[in-house]
């Protein structure tokens, strides 16, 4: 009796949703590099495609105007800096030990390309007014996580509890200015100084009570 091979299993095609899923996501990894590359009025719907690889009339079936697609990348972007803010309250340790941590995690998450590119559309805020309130909830959102996370890390902090607010403010001014700092002039300018002074500051805040 000759021997008949075993069909080949079929290979699952993708459904329509998740070919949806697949290319919205795309577009909005090619809009990340977009704006982290040249800034958001720099960039244009025609360049988000070329950099997928993409149609136009892709992006303009998965989004109605260049501002909603801003605002899906601010969103996305927004919402991964809270999930990475979110594993402060795993650190623990000895105070001086947590701030290192807390610092090494912000910088972390402030560096990411997503959290760029929602800085990038948060600034372009400034000159439209519609794009800045619609993504204010995810900004302050976002926030929200950063000041009941650290409050919650330096809870035992022997400071009174406007004191260690006080040190997430300058944390939270700073770290977005050295990382800047970096970007613009990274060949002069080296950031690891700064950020263990920024660490002593923010310790010694946290262990200072106020005059």
């Amino acid at each position: 009796m000759p021997h008949r091979s075993r069909p080949e299993a079929r290979v699952r095609r993708r459904t329509q949703l998740e070919r949806s899923t697949s290319t919205r996501a795309a577009l909005i990894e090619a809009g990340v590099r977009c704006l982290c590359r040249s800034g958001c009025s720099a960039t244009t719907m025609i360049d988000v495609a070329q950099e997928a690889g993409l149609s136009k009339g892709a992006v303009q079936h998965h989004f109605r105007d260049k501002r909603d697609f801003m605002l899906c990348v601010a969103y996305h972007g927004w919402k991964e800096l809270s999930e990475r803010l979110g594993d402060l309250s795993a650190i623990e340790g000895p105070l001086d030990e947590r701030v290192d941590a807390v610092i090494d995690l912000m910088l972390e998450s402030y560096s990411s390309p997503s959290c760029r590119a929602a800085y990038e559309v948060r600034i372009a805020g400034r000159h439209d007014r519609a794009l800045q309130r619609s993504q204010d909830p995810l900004y302050k959102e976002a926030y929200r996580t950063v000041e009941a996370e650290w409050e919650r890390v330096f809870a035992d902090a022997p400071v009174s509890k406007e004191r260690v607010r006080d040190a997430r403010r300058l944390a939270r001014s700073l770290l977005p200015g050295i990382l800047v700092l970096h970007e613009v002039e990274p060949e002069i300018e080296n950031t690891s100084g700064a950020i263990e002074l920024l660490k002593e500051t923010i310790h010694w805040v946290l262990t200072t009570p106020s005059g």
